[in-house]
C-alpha cells in the first residue's frame, strides 16, 4: 500500500488543483476559509464529545476542503507543501475509514440476507420432513 501512496498523493493533489472552488490566492482569503473549516471541525468534536454521531461524509468533505486550501496555498508558497501533504493524507484517511464503514455495512446487509434465506429454507424444509 505504501508503494501506491505517492501515486495517490499525486492523484489527489491534481484532483484538488483541478477542482473549482473559492479563490485562495490571497493569504487573507485562505485564512478566512481555514478559520471557517476549523470552526466546523470544532463543531464535529463537540458533537462527538456529546455522543452525537458525526457523518463521515461531512468529515471527509471538511478534510477535502482543508486540503484544497493548503494545496492552493502551497502552489504560491512552497514552504507550506508539508502542510498540504499532511492535509491530503488526513483526507485520504477519512475516505479510507468511510470506505471501511461502507464495507462493514454491506457485509452486515449480506449476513442479514443470508440469514433470511436460511430461515426461509428451514421453513420450507420443515413441512416436508414432518
Amino acid at each position: 500500500m505504501s508503494e501506491q501512496q505517492p501515486d495517490e498523493m499525486v492523484d489527489d493533489r491534481a484532483l484538488l488543483l483541478e477542482a473549482t472552488g473559492p479563490d485562495v490566492a490571497h493569504p487573507g482569503d485562505a485564512l478566512l476559509l481555514l478559520a471557517a473549516l476549523a470552526e466546523q471541525s470544532d463543531d464535529f468534536l463537540a458533537a462527538a464529545l456529546q455522543g452525537e454521531p458525526v457523518p463521515e461524509d461531512e468529515r471527509a468533505e471538511n478534510h477535502r476542503r482543508r486540503a484544497y486550501v493548503w494545496v492552493r496555498v502551497a502552489e504560491h508558497r512552497p514552504e507550506f507543501e508539508p502542510v498540504a501533504e499532511a492535509e491530503i493524507r488526513a483526507w485520504q484517511k477519512v475516505r479510507a475509514d468511510e470506505d471501511k464503514e461502507e464495507d462493514k455495512e454491506a457485509e452486515r446487509r449480506e449476513e442479514k440476507e443470508e440469514e433470511k434465506e436460511e430461515n426461509e429454507d428451514d421453513k420450507a424444509a420443515a413441512p416436508a420432513g414432518g
